[in-house]
């Protein structure tokens, strides 16, 4: 097992809800009056998108994870099987159901990444992979 000392990278909001986040970027969630910066976990799940051809000059783009992103979403659920892995747009789609993206709050939809504020209540998740 790579992971050690996890616990402390899981955060719990004030509705009850845990998140660990396996992206590289601090992110910020609104709970309540506060705005709580939720730091980066160490662990990276990472995921790609790969261009697929679907007629002529029309192409569609499929979300891809890899081996070492799968372990690392395996033992993070051995460890807390109701913690929500809080990842990239991209690597919620490659990991259907396993990985959520942070759901921006009203206001904050366009702005530059690092100026984002995410709600507690809500995360994006894909139901299942495009093939």
């Amino acid at each position: 097992m790579i992971l050690m000392n996890i616990k402390n990278k899981i955060y719990e909001f004030s509705n009850g809800n845990r998140v660990i986040n396996v992206t590289p970027h601090t992110l910020a969630f609104v709970d309540g009056d506060e705005t709580k910066f939720i730091e980066p976990s160490g662990l990276l799940v990472s995921a790609k998108l790969i261009k697929v051809n679907v007629s002529g000059p029309f192409v569609t783009e499929k979300c891809v994870g890899d081996d070492y992103g799968a372990m690392i979403i395996q033992q993070i659920k051995e460890i807390d099987c109701d913690v929500i892995i809080i990842g990239s747009s991209v690597a919620a789609g490659a990991f259907p159901m396993k990985v959520a993206a942070a759901c921006e709050i009203e206001g904050y939809k366009s702005v530059p990444k690092g100026q984002r504020k995410y709600s507690v209540d809500e995360f994006r998740v894909i139901k299942e992979r495009a093939s």
